[in-house]
């Protein structure tokens, strides 16, 4: 009767265990390395885009092309500029000069230039000129005083033909469009490096599950052959009963082994990621995993998809930032016609300031107005080539959107089907391992009552074992298709919390 109810003891144990389906949960048990620092996969998402090195390079490179925009924003700076000068110039004329000229015999003069200027460039294409010049002069064989002339002036010019109109800031929204699609081309890295890492944390997932459930074969094994031995020594079964429960043993024993690898594998393939110390013990808490219900639409992801996907917001950007570069090639063609007009005062004085005042009191007043034209002569070789290279983007561009819609296509429609057959498929493998758990019941009947064996229980619970592990696979597999279903919408950054950056300025 003893033996009778330890062995009912461990019998009921072990289909208790199979089910109840309490190895379902990732909390069950104890990873083997312990648990440390406990991590969501939000959390884990986190941490792989702010520690990861690759996806810091490529924000540089966006950083680079912000910086781009704010340099090209300097063409429209006020430009101050200064100068003095100081001069002089003694010297003596020539005898066909003097009798020309009747003046005296050499030129002993002394002078000192101060300028102050203020030029800029409108996003219109005008320029304007500010000046203000003076000039100290004396001429020590005429007339030994100083003199002061003072010279207030404005010159505009605007161009009418090229350089008119966009094309003075063609540069600056171009380098924008460049930035807004380089902050798309980052978010796209964040989204590809993040579907990586949170593919290797549900092969973690598996693998653990996978080693908990030979941890927990072991013990059963470890169970049998002891329950076997007292049956030997009462002479219930023959000896033969011991190998068998032995032979069961090493062989889960191996399996927990090898199990126990993959799980340290897939833990540091997984620590990549994360960046994470090798001294640092952590474990991933999978709480959220998505219910697959089968009910993906091809139709709905594909609208998502191309009002979400980083790439091809990106490949747009790349468009209107080639047709910006476009217009601007067309309008270099154009000739340099410029409108010209300067308007300035004139003032004579012995000090600086009569010079100054006597300019804005005076009718000495000076103007002029006029057109420049510059026309290449040979019909603008350079114009022409860089209006050639500018059309040969823009097609490259619209190349490259189309070749994003048809992969976008097809992955969507991958995804989809991958979502749901996987749910489908997650289901048979559920009923696969409910009736092996309902055939290792029946077994366990049959051993109780000494009409079955050691070797058949341990097969009957072999077979629930593979099944068991069967619907893990599914499970990730599905898990894993959801992910990829997120990706080529282009959701998986905000689906797990994570912050989407904005790629305008």
């Amino acid at each position: 009767m003893e033996i009778k109810a330890r062995r009912n003891v461990w019998i009921v144990g072990l289909f208790f265990l199979f089910w109840s389906g309490a190895l379902s949960r990732a909390s069950a048990t104890e990873a083997p390395q312990g648990k440390g620092l406990e991590l969501t996969l939000e959390a884990c998402a986190e941490l792989v885009l702010q520690n990861n090195k690759e996806l810091a390079s490529h924000f540089l490179d966006l950083q680079i092309q912000r910086e781009a925009v704010q340099s090209e924003k300097g063409a429209f700076e006020p430009e101050f500029s200064a100068l003095y000068q100081k001069s002089a110039d003694k010297m003596r004329y020539p005898q066909e000069e003097k009798t020309a000229v009747l003046i005296a015999p050499e030129r002993d003069e002394e002078s000192a230039d101060y300028h102050l200027g203020v030029e800029l460039q409108t996003p219109l294409g005008t320029r304007f000129k500010v000046t203000q010049r003076t000039r100290e002069y004396r001429d020590r064989e005429r007339d030994p005083d100083d003199q002061y002339q003072s010279r207030f002036s404005i010159e505009v010019t605007q161009p009418l033909l090229k350089g008119s109109g966009r094309a003075s800031r063609a540069r600056l929204l171009a380098a924008r469009k460049g930035a807004e699609e380089a902050g798309y081309l980052y978010r796209q890295r964040q989204m590809e490096t993040l579907l990586q890492a949170l593919s290797t944390c549900w092969d973690y997932f598996g693998v653990r599950e996978k080693w908990r459930i030979r941890q927990k074969s072991v013990g059963i094994a470890r169970q049998i052959l002891k329950d076997n031995e007292t049956r030997v020594r009462l002479g219930k079964v023959s000896k033969s009963e011991i190998l068998e429960a032995e032979a069961g043993l090493s062989r889960r024993k191996a399996l927990e082994e090898r199990a126990a690898q993959e799980v340290e594998a897939a833990r540091n393939r997984l620590r990549t990621f994360l960046f994470l110390s090798e001294h640092l013990a952590f474990e991933i808490l999978f709480e959220k995993e998505e219910e697959m219900t089968g009910a993906a639409s091809v139709a709905e992801s594909l609208e998502e998809a191309f009002a979400r996907r980083p790439a091809y917001l990106a490949a747009r950007k790349k468009i209107l930032q080639e047709d910006i570069l476009l217009a601007f090639a067309v309008n270099q063609r154009w000739p340099q016609l410029d409108l010209t007009g300067t308007y300035g005062l004139n003032g004579l004085g012995d000090t600086a300031e009569d010079a100054w005042e006597y300019a804005w009191k005076e009718s000495d007043r000076s103007w002029r107005v006029g057109l420049s034209l510059s026309v290449p002569l040979f019909g603008g070789v350079k114009s022409e080539s860089e209006l050639r290279t500018a059309r040969l983007k823009k097609r490259k561009a619209i190349l490259e959107m189309k070749r994003l819609e048809v992969e976008i296509y097809g992955g969507i429609k991958t995804a989809v089907g991958e979502v749901n057959s996987a749910s489908k498929e997650l289901m048979h493998h559920l009923r696969a391992r409910e009736l092996n758990a309902l055939l290792l019941k029946s077994e366990l009947a049959r051993f109780e009552a000494g009409r079955s064996n050691s070797r058949t229980l341990l097969t009957r619970e072999e077979d629930l074992i593979t099944a068991r592990e069967t619907e893990l696979d599914a499970k990730v597999y599905a898990q894993k298709a959801w992910l990829r279903l997120l990706f080529e919408k282009g959701m998986l950054l905000s689906h797990y919390g994570v912050d989407e950056m904005g790629a305008g300025l």
